[in-house]
């Protein structure tokens, strides 16, 4: 849900906080979410190998994850800049979660909870649209609008998450 948040609310977020010369940077906040996303999902996958005390598996794949970054930052951050440094990290992100995935199978069996990514993510896509809807009827024009934007999306995704059945009595 941030990663969705912050990508819809990316443009007028910029806009609020920053001068009009950082503006089109704009268009960043949501690669670099998403490989956020991605670097907090390899994390899961760690456990196995922590618990086995297989950090040296861990240290082999983030080294291997880092040298990929390193190479493609040098060679295209200096014909593409630096949205060329994004797509390379969120790139570096996903092959550290494959590494992690991959490797750590070896050592701990861990079934992804793929039922309820997929009731996140509906969920998230429906607050997006919620956003998105409440974009092209007003523009966010200041802290007030965006704040009222932020809790319109919260409220969204919590709705959209009891509607989907994501969470049990027990959580309620």
């Amino acid at each position: 849900p941030a990663m969705v948040g912050l990508g819809m609310l990316a443009a007028p977020l910029v806009r609020i906080l920053t001068g009009p010369e950082y503006h089109q940077g704009a268009w960043i906040i949501p690669i670099v979410v998403l490989g956020a996303f991605f670097f907090g999902l390899q994390q899961r996958f760690q456990i196995g190998l922590l618990f086995y005390k297989k950090t040296y598996v861990i240290m082999g794949s983030v080294a291997a994850a880092g040298i990929f970054n390193l190479g493609l930052n040098l060679l295209l951050i200096p014909g593409y800049g630096y949205m060329a440094a994004a797509y390379i990290t969120l790139l570096s992100y996903i092959l550290l979660l494959a590494l992690m995935v991959f490797l750590s199978r070896r050592y701990f069996v861990w079934e992804f909870p793929m039922g309820s990514l997929l009731r996140i993510l509906a969920a998230s896509v429906l607050m997006g649209l919620v956003l998105l809807l409440l974009e092209r009827a007003s523009p966010i024009l200041g802290v007030g609008s965006l704040l009222v934007r932020i809790g319109v999306g919260v409220i969204a995704y919590a709705c959209a998450l009891l509607l989907l059945k994501e969470f049990r009595e027990s959580e309620i």
